[in-house]
């Protein structure tokens, strides 16, 4: 399942998004994330991609390991990353 958040989104769609990452991730399931960025975010904040996935990643937690660390684009712009399902969780 691929979840796409842009820069500069909303708290609560983020929050949204992720809970609904977590469910996919706790049936088992592997999630593609793939971050963008417009021009203005860009300029606003140079690593506009980064910041909204330390974002993601504050919500997700312990419910998923990276498998695929985050590819980024020359310009910064666009990014993708692999998270897998974390089955060494404590309950």
């Amino acid at each position: 399942k691929e979840f796409k958040f842009k820069a500069g989104i909303a708290d609560n769609d983020l929050q949204r998004k992720a809970e609904n990452m977590i469910k996919y991730l706790n049936k088992g399931h592997a999630c593609q994330v793939t971050l963008s960025s417009n021009r203005r975010n860009l300029m606003a904040d140079q690593d506009a991609v980064q910041t909204t996935l330390n974002r993601v990643r504050e919500i997700v937690g312990d419910n998923a390991v990276e498998s695929r660390a985050l590819q980024k684009n020359p310009r910064g712009s666009f990014g993708k990353l692999m998270l897998q399902p974390n089955t060494k969780k404590k309950f």
